[in-house]
């Protein structure tokens, strides 16, 4: 019987090889958390579970020579305080959305299309790593065919 984090690698790297393969990196084809482990539904395990699926991503990325950025996507409420120092504030200001996993070709990050009306780099330290191992931007943007504003956080490596 397969561990949980060999069934969620191995989850996660079919995403990724299908993504990769099929252009659906094009229509932001993501993997949420709780298509990766059930168990991860719950928003409580929501922030230490997205990290462990970016790093595992990350990995797998390395490992079969993808020159892809693999993006953390955080949904947040639509007025969470202004600026998301540390990671309590974070928790409280997801929304219903669990987080979920992006592939996006380097240059073509979400963050540099039109739309996107804010963009402010975070600290990595509110994910507990350290500079350099990732970087984070919390980012206002309007859906496409909608004036609405939504704001993200992506976590980047």
């Amino acid at each position: 019987m397969k561990s949980a984090a060999a069934e969620r690698e191995r989850v996660i790297e079919q995403w990724m090889l299908r993504v990769n393969a099929d252009g659906e990196m094009d229509r932001y084809d993501d993997l949420h958390l709780d298509q990766i482990d059930p168990a991860w539904k719950p928003k409580g395990t929501w922030v230490n579970a997205a990290l462990e699926a970016h790093r595992t991503a990350v990995e797998l990325r390395t490992a079969h020579m993808r020159d892809v950025l693999v993006v953390l996507a955080f949904s947040l409420n639509r007025r969470p305080a202004y600026p998301l120092n540390d990671r309590r504030a974070l928790e409280a200001a997801l929304d219903w959305s669990p987080p979920s996993l992006y592939l996006f070709r380097r240059g073509a990050e979400p963050w540099r299309q039109p739309g996107f009306v804010r963009t402010e780099q975070l600290n990595p330290a509110i994910f507990g790593c350290g500079e350099g191992t990732i970087a984070a931007f919390d980012v206002v943007f309007r859906q496409r065919d909608t004036e609405e504003l939504h704001r993200s956080i992506y976590v980047t490596a």
